[in-house]
């Protein structure tokens, strides 16, 4: 899963994005201090979300779009940062099959 913390739809330039990548791991799993990674758990969190099929470094940002007016009309509002969370691996699968979520914390 990747968390956007700085990125589409505010933040345009790939250059300025801030993400964080996670991966499920044991709650007992032990960090590294210089790897630089960290465990943070994941809170439980009400979130409007939308797949998508298909490269999603392509079709992501239309997803995003799509899922910011769902927001809009729902007249939520959002409560955390974007959430993109891939379930076929990149490397495994050809473009047209890759399945992805973005996912959107709300209030």
């Amino acid at each position: 899963m990747m968390v956007n913390l700085k990125g589409p739809p505010a933040v345009k330039d790939p250059k300025k994005f801030v993400t964080e990548l996670c991966l499920p791991v044991s709650p007992k799993a032990k960090v590294d201090k210089q790897s630089g990674y960290a465990l943070k758990p994941i809170k439980p969190m009400k979130a409007l979300a939308m797949y998508g099929v298909g490269d999603v470094t392509t079709h992501s940002g239309e997803i995003i779009d799509k899922l910011m007016k769902e927001l809009k009309d729902k007249k939520k509002k959002p409560a955390g940062p974007v959430c993109q969370i891939c379930f076929s691996d990149p490397k495994e699968f050809p473009p047209e099959q890759q399945v992805f979520q973005i996912v959107q914390p709300i209030k």
